[in-house]
């Protein structure tokens, strides 16, 4: 209990520029999805994401990997597994979602998105290699 109230102690008197916040890692795309072709071109913004244009095939597309015709953003995604493994189950994971977000998610379609996930995390998990020194 005392290292956890002074680490909590140190963590509030430091200044908020020096806490770390999570960012999310967008990757650079080298190819178009549709002709692999490598003519493209950043092609502004929408709705936070950041669109490309191929000036081969002319079409359009977003940079989601593994979320591709999925409905809610990855933020969301994340947040339920988040809470799943944290221990929360799915029906309270979909009122939860319900009453902060306004979202109407189904516990199925969390379920849904556990089992798709977990398989993905697991390969990227695996390869890992942790600095030992």
């Amino acid at each position: 209990m005392k290292i956890w109230r002074n680490f909590k102690e140190k963590f509030e008197k430091t200044p908020t520029s020096e806490k770390r916040t999570i960012k999310t890692i967008e990757t650079n795309i080298r190819k178009c999805k549709f002709c692999n072709s490598t003519d493209i071109i950043k092609y502004g913004k929408k709705n936070g994401k950041q669109n490309y244009y191929c000036k081969s095939c002319n079409r359009k597309f977003v940079n989601n990997i593994h979320f591709e015709n999925m409905k809610y953003s990855p933020k969301i995604i994340a947040l339920t597994l988040d809470l799943y493994f944290k221990g929360v189950s799915l029906r309270k994971i979909s009122h939860h979602l319900k009453e902060f977000y306004r979202l109407n998610i189904c516990y199925k379609s969390v379920y849904n998105w556990i089992e798709k996930y977990v398989s993905i995390m697991n390969e990227y998990v695996n390869d890992i290699q942790p600095n030992i020194g």
